[in-house]
């Protein structure tokens, strides 16, 4: 069986030499969705399941035992990461780097930006997130990222968007929910202030992501996928 993330399609000489079982996985919201109309269809954010026929979600994995928290910081000044890339032009739409600059700058001798602006290696992120206290993660696709899974995985507060009608599909988040650019300032300035929730929240996050987001339980819940759509 073929597990594809290839984001243009298979020619049929390949779909016919793979006897049609493949699952194709949707990662890019922005790409052409669906590249097959018979083919089982993985997606990583609940929203696509809308444009995938025969579609199943599947949480993004992070490997738990390398993605861990590793420190207790004590720095007087609150240590706020975030996204600000320019590898895909395509996402950079939905980074709110300039709201966080914004709240940044009332919060001068309290908090400090710790932005990820350039590529670092699977190996050396965790290291990255390690140094934070907190994470705003991509807003207007309605669903959280990588960067918020990693994060998270870390012990780290998150603030993104989760739209109303996918919560359903993460019961017990307890990432910082918002649903517009304007919503951030306060929101970061909120957790900024309150060392005690965050503190609350990197529990309650890592807890989240080793119950709905460990590698290994994904893989479990793929191979159950596979089963499903093809027989043991």
């Amino acid at each position: 069986m073929l597990h594809s993330h290839n984001d243009v399609a298979y020619p049929r000489y390949l779909l016919k030499l793979w006897k049609n079982r493949i699952v194709q996985h949707y990662h890019n919201p922005n790409g052409k969705i669906p590249l097959y109309q018979n083919v089982p269809s993985l997606v990583s954010m609940p929203n696509m399941l809308d444009r995938t026929p025969n579609g199943h979600f599947v949480p993004i994995p992070v490997d738990t035992d390398a993605f861990k928290p590793t420190r207790n910081r004590q720095a007087d000044l609150v240590r706020v990461g975030y996204s600000d890339q320019n590898t895909d032009p395509n996402k950079r739409q939905y980074l709110a780097i300039s709201e966080i600059k914004d709240a940044l700058s009332r919060l001068v001798g309290k908090a400090i930006g710790v932005p990820l602006n350039q590529i670092i290696s699977h190996q050396e992120i965790p290291k990255y997130y390690g140094t934070l206290d907190l994470w705003v993660d991509r807003v207007g696709l309605g669903f959280y990222g990588f960067g918020a899974v990693e994060a998270a995985a870390c012990g780290v507060p998150v603030i993104t968007d989760i739209s109303e009608s996918d919560l359903h599909f993460v019961k017990g988040c307890p990432f910082v929910n918002i649903h517009s650019r304007s919503e951030i300032p306060l929101a970061i300035e909120k957790l900024v202030r309150d060392r005690s929730s965050r503190e609350l929240l990197a529990r309650k996050s890592r807890e989240f992501i080793l119950e709905n987001h460990d590698s290994l339980k994904i893989a479990e819940r793929c191979i159950e996928i596979y089963r499903s759509e093809f027989g043991s």
